[in-house]
């Protein structure tokens, strides 16, 4: 199966575009088109890095991203496909300061301060996110400072315990992680979800792989085609200045965001919050890799808001099991069996699969929250139960 433009929100994206091309260029392998996308989206950023912006307003967005790939271990390639984007693409262009080690809030000061000029950019590259963060990463500094950072600000200051203040200028952090929904559930506590961080992050999540590929090939055209995306990335990394919208592109974003509600998960408040600024940074993205620097139209909104709401529908199972009570997990753990088994199951079948995490009288109370959430029907006939999920 090929790559479905329409499905994936890129219907409107011009075959001259720099996403498109690379979209072209990895479609033999078997990563899901989204985690594509959003790679070639964090080489985009990462090399417009602080050079360029638009104002909204009283502060300017800057096009720099902070993205996450999340699927089961070894299921979608996700390392793969952030791979071609950030090592195969972004490194060879060498136009950016790539990280890659496992970070701390001290460690990455220290690099920031080291510069002065007017794009102090960092990209950090984590293709196994449990690694770059360590275990204590939610209590320790760093995730406090990344929030912080991530609106790149001319002036920024740090005190640590041991080695005094960093002083950091015109700073801008782009982020590529991949990561496992089995990390995420067990490393990500509520506040953190409640807090900033993930609202500023965006969270690719896959099940499913493109397609199966037993022997990925490389063509002599892609070859060339490869050459031509690190010269297009080169060449980008010279340019600096606003970007400015046309005015039907505002009139297109005013009709979208006077009606911006809600998110359907509670989980997705933080993320939904800063949607405005989000569609504007994506939106810079594919209008730099659509040539036309400074210039941002309707078609680029448009495609901005199309390419979210096809990750949307998946993103709140990065935050599974990493909820808000206590038996989270095991609701978690639970409502994933049931998808595993098509949806539906029965009680004893279910009980029996947790027979080692919990007791029936726990299980009662796990089967009575999906039941009040509305994520699971009870069936009952005669003396048996079966539980179905409800579509939503």
């Amino acid at each position: 199966m090929g790559i479905e433009w329409e499905a994936e929100g890129l219907a409107l994206l011009k075959p001259t575009n720099w996403i498109y091309k690379y979209l072209e260029y990895t479609e033999g392998q078997e990563s899901p088109t989204k985690f594509h996308v959003w790679s070639a989206v964090s080489a985009i950023a990462s090399t417009l890095a602080r050079n360029a912006w638009m104002y909204r307003g009283y502060y300017a967005v800057y096009p720099n991203q902070y993205i996450i790939l999340v699927a089961e271990s070894a299921m979608c390639r996700k390392s793969t496909a952030a791979n071609i984007a950030i090592k195969d693409i972004l490194t060879q262009a060498r136009v950016t300061n790539l990280l890659r080690q496992k970070m701390t809030a001290e460690f990455l000061c220290v690099e920031l301060a080291k510069k002065e000029k007017l794009n102090n950019a960092v990209t950090i590259y984590a293709p196994e996110l449990a690694v770059f963060l360590g275990a204590s990463a939610f209590q320790s500094g760093l995730i406090p400072l990344l929030t912080d950072l991530y609106d790149c600000p001319a002036d920024a200051d740090y005190k640590t315990k041991g080695s005094g203040e960093y002083l950091m200028k015109n700073v801008c952090i782009n982020i590529m992680g991949c990561t496992t929904l089995d990390w995420m559930s067990n490393n990500m506590p509520g506040d953190t979800i409640e807090g900033g961080f993930t609202g500023r992050v965006i969270f690719v999540v896959a099940e499913d792989p493109r397609n199966r590929v037993a022997w990925p090939t490389v063509t002599k055209e892609q070859l060339d085609q490869r050459q031509d995306l690190i010269y297009f990335i080169m060449n980008l990394a010279k340019k600096t200045g606003e970007f400015k919208p046309t005015d039907k592109a505002r009139r297109v974003y005013e009709d979208w965001y006077n009606n911006l509600g809600d998110p359907e998960d509670i989980r997705l408040r933080g993320y939904q919050g800063r949607k405005g600024d989000h569609v504007l940074k994506l939106a810079m993205s594919i209008a730099a890799a659509d040539d036309s620097f400074g210039i941002i139209d309707a078609d680029h909104i448009k495609t901005s808001l199309a390419i979210f709401q096809t990750i949307e529908k998946l993103m709140p199972l990065a935050f599974r099991g990493a909820a808000f009570s206590k038996n989270s997990k095991d609701v978690d753990r639970v409502l994933r069996q049931l998808e595993k088994l098509g949806g539906k199951a029965s009680h004893s079948v279910l009980l029996k699969k947790n027979a080692h995490y919990i007791n029936a009288e726990e299980f009662k109370k796990v089967m009575d929250t999906l039941k009040e959430t509305g994520d699971v029907a009870e069936e009952t006939r005669g003396r048996s139960r079966t539980y179905r999920i409800i579509t939503k």
